[in-house]
């Protein structure tokens, strides 16, 4: 499909008339959907003190809102590879998955807990900052049955980049947010988490391994073998009293809802006296 086709330019007109509001956006979202071909995408939005955002998405009747959503939004998005490569490391882009993601990730619980569970096989994102420091990111996807993106199909998206970072920043600039620092919360809530029981380098491993990094990419960043970290692991699942990183992976979202009034210090600190 050409890229500046007739379909797209009246898309662009229909921004332009609409001046850049949430409607243009939804057309955008779903033009994009159209030249990659991909499953319902979305558009989020991270403002500084506002945590994740999902302002459209084209969910089917039967997909789970909860998870795709809900679940991002409360805390899973912390995690994310896209939302940690922006702002860790400051990058804006188009970028596939494999761009962003630790070695390892798809043998990682969390990729079995979150992209599988939504039924995921691959995902492109757009990732832009706009002057008020609010990320914002449109992803597009690919599921189940569906094959994953090619290089094509990323040198497409690439080739429109500056126009859909002008339209998603006039846009983000317009939009009102207030000024709590929940996202800063979160950002300390996974810095700090385990801290009042785990020993300095058991949080290290759990850090990583809440950042989607499989027990072999964990090895290797604390230059340890697999047996030691595996032995860390075993220790950490005692303490917690979990026994697998699909439960630490809910045990720091639910920690981190229950004592979201307990900001700066470890979330177990105050959970299991809840």
């Amino acid at each position: 499909m050409p890229i500046l086709d007739a379909a797209w330019s009246r898309t662009l007109a229909g921004i332009i008339d609409k001046d850049f509001n949430n409607e243009a956006i939804g057309e955008l979202l779903r033009e994009l959907e159209q030249l990659l071909d991909s499953s319902p995408g979305m558009v989020l939005r991270y403002p500084k003190g506002r945590g994740a955002q999902v302002t459209h998405d084209r969910l089917q009747a039967d997909e789970n809102r909860s998870h795709h959503v809900a679940l991002y939004e409360n805390a899973a998005y912390v995690l994310d590879p896209y939302y940690r490569s922006a702002i860790d490391q400051g990058v804006e882009g188009v970028f596939s998955l494999s761009d962003v993601a630790p070695a390892g990730f798809e043998q990682s619980e969390y990729f079995s807990l979150y992209y599988q569970q939504t039924g995921l096989i691959d995902e492109i994102c757009y990732l832009f900052k706009d002057s008020q420091g609010t990320l914002v990111s449109v992803s597009l996807a690919r599921r189940q049955s569906t094959r994953v993106f090619s290089a094509a199909d990323l040198r497409n998206l690439k080739t429109i980049e500056p126009v859909v970072r002008s339209i998603l920043l006039r846009w983000s600039q317009a939009q009102s947010h207030d000024n709590n620092n929940f996202e800063e919360h979160l950002d300390q809530a996974l810095q700090n988490f385990g801290q009042s029981i785990l020993t300095p380098k058991e949080c290290d491993i759990v850090y990583l391994l809440l950042h989607g990094h499989s027990m072999r990419s964990v090895a290797q960043k604390l230059d340890n073998s697999q047996e030691t970290i595996k032995h860390h692991r075993k220790n950490i699942y005692q303490k917690l009293d979990i026994s697998s990183q699909s439960e630490l992976f809910y045990l720091f979202i639910d920690s981190v809802r229950t004592n979201a009034g307990h900001r700066g210090a470890d979330p177990l600190e105050h959970y299991f006296q809840a």
